[in-house]
């Protein structure tokens, strides 16, 4: 007997991977196909280029003549009869490729399964990285906030993605995207960026309620509409537990009212075993101490205040003309006194918010009101000094043909609204100021979302809605103030 040796032809070959270069970065919003190209060679006819990425091969790759390859590398493998088309390219679209290192593998395999050559080369691809800045406005490092609160999350972000969005976590968790909005007063940075951010700012209420007693931490985000980091801050508050007495038509943290004692709680000596009690809609202010509770409204019409005697004298907040709109022109003009009002109550300690008298006819010039606001704020660097809302003022002028006389119901509402949204877009807290003769009878006030400060000048108020802050006279006499005032009374820890 004899033994036989069987065995396919042995072919030679050679290739090369020209493109892309080794290591390659790829940014996919530039470049959104990736090129494959380069050349083999072998003396087999029927050879086969298959080229690989992350070990799954790539359909649409073509043969091409390479001049250059079968002058200088074809005539060591039979020339042109033998591989008539030396190059090979493809295309690999790459737009949903995951971020990272990617393999690409290209073999040269005889017709009989030889592999004859074979090379590999790695890629970065990549989303395009946008840079930034960013600020956290509010609220201030190691502020403190009664849980229920809302929390006021301000700031503003410039970057080189004009389609960047902002996120907001609290101890990791995603809380919500902030709205935008234009802030002149960043102009300076907007220009480092390539001038792409319209709207630097950012604001988002975010409510305490569900979070626990003690630290925690706020962080924002600027992300790049890929989803990229582009910046972050974080800031830690802290959430202490309130002791409230609350009715479930009016909310009326009892944090503000400690000493309105059981004159305003029915039934005191029930034995109220589930807690709970209940809170009289209507408060005698003849026979209560508001001492928490106690505040004033005024206006340049107060001329020129004594802060530290108002303090003095027991108010606890004060709610400023910041500016009103002409009754005829429209013309939005500046409170005369405002600017120092409002740093003399602050320095004094007291808590101040603002209002703004609009006649305003549509929407959009609701949320003017709400612009010409936070720039006058801006304008004076009082934007994080606010700690109580900010309301717009809505009234009829009795004897006065006012540009807004005539508006009916629904269109009130729509510029109450407005406002209101406009102002926690900013990172504030909104309200509507009106009477409650206005309230009721020209404004659709149930389909007011935000807290209502209402005017009614008697002994208790009976108003029949929610509402936030009572305004309960206004010829009040209060020390440091010549002439009377407007007094109010607050039952919400803002």
């Amino acid at each position: 007997q004899k033994s036989v040796l069987i065995k396919n032809k042995q072919y030679n070959g050679e290739m090369c991977i020209d493109f892309p270069e080794q290591n390659k970065s790829y940014i996919k919003q530039e470049t959104p196909k990736m090129k494959i190209q380069g050349w083999a060679v072998s003396n087999d006819t029927n050879a086969q280029v298959k080229i690989y990425l992350d070990g799954k091969q790539i359909e649409n790759m073509t043969r091409v003549v390479r001049e250059d390859v079968d002058k200088i590398v074809s005539p060591k493998y039979g020339g042109t009869a033998n591989t008539p088309k030396a190059g090979f390219v493809a295309e690999v679209d790459i737009g949903n490729m995951a971020d990272g290192t990617h393999l690409i593998k290209v073999e040269e395999i005889a017709g009989t399964g030889q592999i004859l050559a074979t090379e590999q080369k790695s890629v970065l691809i990549k989303n395009k990285q946008y840079n930034g800045e960013m600020c956290i406005d509010t609220p201030i490092p190691n502020s403190n906030y009664t849980k229920g609160d809302n929390i006021a999350i301000s700031g503003w972000a410039v970057s080189q993605d004009e389609n960047a969005i902002i996120e907001i976590y609290i101890d990791n968790n995603f809380k919500d995207t902030a709205s935008r909005y234009y802030r002149a007063d960043v102009e300076f940075y907007n220009k480092k960026y390539d001038n792409k951010t319209l709207n630097a700012g950012f604001g988002r209420l975010i409510s305490s309620t569900d979070l626990s007693e003690g630290w925690h931490d706020i962080t924002v985000y600027e992300k790049s509409r890929y989803g990229d980091i582009i910046g972050g801050l974080n800031v830690k508050i802290y959430i202490k537990n309130k002791n409230i007495v609350q009715n479930n038509q009016i909310v009326k943290a009892a944090t503000t009212l400690s000493t309105v004692k059981n004159n305003i709680i029915n039934n005191k000596n029930n034995n109220n075993s589930n807690n709970n009690v209940q809170i009289n809609t209507s408060i005698n202010v003849s026979n209560i101490d508001v001492t928490d509770a106690k505040g004033i409204d005024v206006s340049q019409f107060q001329g020129k205040i004594n802060w530290a005697k108002v303090a003095n004298s027991g108010v606890k907040y004060a709610i400023i003309r910041i500016g009103y709109r002409g009754y005829g022109t429209g013309k939005l003009v500046e409170d005369a006194n405002f600017k120092t009002n409002f740093q003399d109550a602050v320095n004094s300690g007291l808590k101040v918010g603002v209002y703004f008298y609009s006649p305003s006819i549509n929407e959009n010039e609701g949320k003017k009101d709400a612009e010409y606001i936070y720039s006058i704020l801006k304008k004076y660097g009082y934007q994080n000094k606010i700690t109580m809302p900010i309301a717009i003022d809505l009234e009829l002028v009795a004897g006065i043909k006012t540009r807004d006389k005539s508006l009916d119901k629904n269109t009130r509402t729509k510029i109450a609204n407005a406002f209101c949204s406009k102002i926690s877009d900013y990172g504030y807290t909104p309200m509507v100021y009106a009477c409650k003769s206005f309230l009721n009878n020209n404004l659709y006030s149930n389909k007011i979302p935000y807290d209502i400060w209402v005017a009614q000048y008697n002994s208790k108020c009976n108003y029949k809605g929610n509402y936030t802050i009572w305004q309960y006279t206004s010829s009040g006499k209060i020390d440091g103030i010549n002439g009377n005032v407007d007094c109010n009374i607050c039952y919400k820890n803002y």
